[in-house]
């Protein structure tokens, strides 16, 4: 089974910035691992800005690598993603298009740390890097996109691959890791 990271190509496609630093703020945070952070009961779509490299594409860079789909994107995708995800309405403040920043729900606990390369914190021991990917067998099951717990990115199958590229979907890098 082939497994991707993606990401988001930020230097020929456009990304989005928060307009202001409490929402900025609030994505980290959701985006994030950090449980002892409270997300609001109800979302308002949050206001950001384009930062224009010249090409829109389907997966504008948000808070560092995490993914953000654009309406379009959302549609073709939504079907293979389910409730592997929750999403987090964005608006741009100019145009007034929508777009969704992808926080992965399913965490899988299938790294195999006996046959993979990892970089490690020397004060606390957590996993901080990941050279080299090794997976227990069968773990990964039929998912198209989940997390590991030592790392908030996500990891997709060769059919969210294959369903990018066949629908046309623009601004997306994939790196196998497995």
């Amino acid at each position: 089974m082939n497994i991707y990271n993606p990401k988001p190509e930020a230097n020929i496609y456009d990304s989005l910035l928060a307009v202001n630093e409490e929402d900025e703020i609030l994505l980290l945070h959701f985006l994030g691992d950090l449980h002892w952070y409270e997300v609001p009961e109800v979302w308002q779509p949050i206001p950001v800005e384009v930062y224009s490299k010249g090409k829109p594409g389907d997966f504008p860079s948000i808070v560092a690598l995490h993914l953000t789909l654009s309406e379009r994107a959302a549609r073709i995708l939504q079907p293979i993603m389910g409730e592997s995800v929750e999403l987090l309405p964005v608006v741009c403040t100019t145009t007034g298009e929508r777009y969704f920043a992808i926080k992965v729900l399913d965490v899988v606990d299938c790294l195999d740390h006996s046959r993979s390369v990892v970089g490690r914190n020397s004060h606390s021991g957590r996993v901080t890097v990941i050279d080299s990917f090794a997976f227990k067998d069968g773990c990964i099951g039929d998912r198209n996109i989940f997390r590991l717990p030592e790392l908030n990115r996500a990891l997709v199958s060769q059919t969210f691959k294959d369903c990018v590229e066949n629908n046309g979907l623009e601004g997306l890098i994939f790196k196998q890791v497995g």
